[in-house]
């Protein structure tokens, strides 16, 4: 999990889905939640999950 993902998370699960930066799309609590695989991106989006070799272990 992702920092971003982990913020998401964390502020749907307080009930802070007003903050600004608040994705519903990415916090695995939320009926909205929408990521998957291919999407997942680390470093500021600049590295793909699925590229990390030890992922699909």
């Amino acid at each position: 999990m992702t920092n971003d993902l982990l913020f998401d998370l964390m502020c749907g699960m307080m009930g802070l889905a007003g903050m600004p930066q608040y994705r519903a799309a990415f916090d695995l609590s939320s009926p909205s939640y929408r990521l998957n695989k291919e999407q997942g991106a680390t470093m500021h989006g600049k590295v793909k999950v699925m590229s990390d070799p030890l992922f699909n272990r």
